[in-house]
């Protein structure tokens, strides 16, 4: 399945089913994932650190990226990326302590092959102490890893 049609399929999904972050999927899910590899990526998602303390620097991303168990060529699963970390503010003083990013994501040759990383885009971002990025689906937290953010 080419990813223009699973893209237009999954925001079909989403205008449907009404899935938000106010009324995730609670759909069991029927596979699992593993961590490839986590650290500090470039740009282009080249890691350049395997370390899970991380300097606090605009342009900073750090993440990890994952697989599935097999599944059927390209079936549609629709995650959560979710970033939980100490209290940033939005442009207009709002404190956000959690990220959440919905995304759907189609099966290739079999599996899912994908990352899910925060980028620090600015000064606001920069807040020392531990980030935890997970992938959920429906609600099920499927992986996680943490890091140390330091000034």
């Amino acid at each position: 399945m080419h990813l223009t049609k699973a893209l237009a399929l999954s925001c079909c999904y989403f205008f449907i089913t009404g899935f938000s972050v106010d009324n995730p999927l609670h759909v069991l899910p029927d596979f699992s994932m593993k961590i490839i590899e986590s650290g500090q990526y470039n740009d282009v998602g080249d890691r350049i650190d395997d370390s899970a303390i991380i300097k606090a620097k605009i342009g900073a991303r750090f993440g990890f990226y994952y697989q599935t168990t097999p599944l059927p060529e390209g079936e549609i699963r629709f995650l959560e990326y979710v970033t939980i970390h100490p209290p940033i503010f939005s442009d207009d003083g709002k404190s956000i302590k959690t990220t959440i990013m919905p995304i759907a994501k189609p099966s290739i040759n079999g599996m899912i092959f994908s990352g899910a990383s925060f980028s620090f885009q600015s000064p606001s971002d920069l807040m020392p102490g531990t980030w935890r990025i997970e992938v959920r689906c429906g609600g099920k937290t499927m992986l996680f890893r943490d890091f140390l953010i330091m000034q």
